[in-house]
C-alpha cells in the first residue's frame, strides 16, 4: 500500500494499494520534488496493475520487474465490465490520471486502448481485479474503446487560460498541457476571436505546452482550444473543450 499524507503529518489525503493476486514484492521507493512516489520490485501476478506506455503488458516469465510511478492525488476511476464502460464519457484536468477497474465479477478477459490512432495507451489484456491506468497531459477529447467487446468511451481534457477576465493590455496564459509532447506528438491550438466565425489555427505544430496572449480583436470573448497529433501518420484526438476568457476596456 501506498499513501499520501497531509502536510502536517495528521491526515490521509489518498492512498492506494499496489499488486495483483499473487507473489509481488517491493525493493525501493523513492519521491521526487513534486510528491510522485516510484517503486520498484518485482510480481508474479498476471493482474499487476500497469500503466500507460508499459514496456510490457503481458507476464514474460515466473518473475517481472517492475517500476510504477504513482502520481499524487487520487485518480479517477471507469470500471470496465462485461456489459460495457462506465461513465461512458469522463472529464478530468490536465495532468488528470484515469484508472480502469476490471472487476471481480467480470467472466472475460478485458482491454481497454486509445482509439484516436495516435497509440497513447493500452493495457494489454486484464483480467478480473486488475487495474490499468495513465496520465492525460495534454488537452483534447481522447476516445477509448474495448476490442473484446466493442464499448467505447471518452476522456475529455479541457484547455485552460487564465485570468478568466481582463483588458485589452492583460497578459493571459492559455495552456494546453501539463508537460512536453512525447517524442511523436505536436499540438494545435485554435482560437475563436470576437465577432469571428468560429474557431481558427492559432498556433500549429508545436512542442511547447502553453503560450502568453493579449487580445488582438479588441474587446469580447476569446476561446481557445487544443489537440494532439501525430505529423507523422496525421492521427489526432478531438478537440479538446474550450477555455474561454473575457476581455474589457481598460479603464
Amino acid at each position: 500500500m501506498a499513501a499520501e499524507v497531509s502536510a502536517d503529518r495528521t491526515g490521509l489525503v489518498s492512498s492506494t494499494y499496489l499488486g495483483g493476486k499473487f507473489n509481488d514484492e517491493a525493493n525501493a521507493a523513492a519521491v521526487d520534488g513534486s510528491g510522485n512516489i516510484y517503486i520498484t520490485g518485482y510480481t508474479d501476478s498476471p493482474g499487476f496493475p500497469l500503466g500507460g506506455g508499459a514496456g510490457q503488458n503481458a507476464e514474460a516469465g515466473f518473475l517481472d520487474g517492475f517500476v510504477t510511478k504513482l502520481s499524487t492525488g487520487a485518480p479517477a476511476r471507469v470500471r470496465v465490465e462485461d456489459m460495457g464502460i462506465s461513465p461512458g464519457v469522463l472529464t478530468v484536468l490536465q495532468g488528470g490520471n484515469v484508472e480502469w477497474v476490471f472487476p471481480n465479477s467480470n467472466h472475460d478477459v478485458h482491454q481497454v486502448q486509445d482509439a484516436s490512432g495516435l497509440r497513447l495507451f493500452f493495457s494489454g489484456d486484464r483480467p478480473r481485479q486488475s487495474y490499468y491506468a495513465y496520465t492525460f497531459q495534454a488537452a483534447g477529447i481522447f476516445p477509448v474503446d474495448d476490442p473484446s467487446t466493442g464499448a467505447s468511451a471518452s476522456v475529455s481534457v479541457p484547455a485552460e487560460a487564465a485570468p478568466a477576465e481582463g483588458t485589452t493590455t492583460t497578459r493571459f496564459r492559455v495552456r494546453w498541457s501539463a508537460s512536453p509532447p512525447g517524442r511523436d506528438v505536436v499540438f494545435d491550438v485554435a482560437i475563436s476571436r470576437p465577432g469571428g466565425s468560429g474557431f481558427e489555427p492559432w498556433i500549429v505544430g508545436t512542442r511547447h505546452s502553453g503560450s502568453a496572449f493579449v487580445a488582438d480583436a479588441g474587446v469580447g470573448t476569446y476561446r481557445f482550444q487544443a489537440r494532439v497529433r501525430n505529423p507523422s501518420t496525421g492521427a489526432t484526438s478531438l478537440w479538446s473543450p474550450p477555455a474561454s476568457i473575457t476581455v474589457t476596456e481598460r479603464t
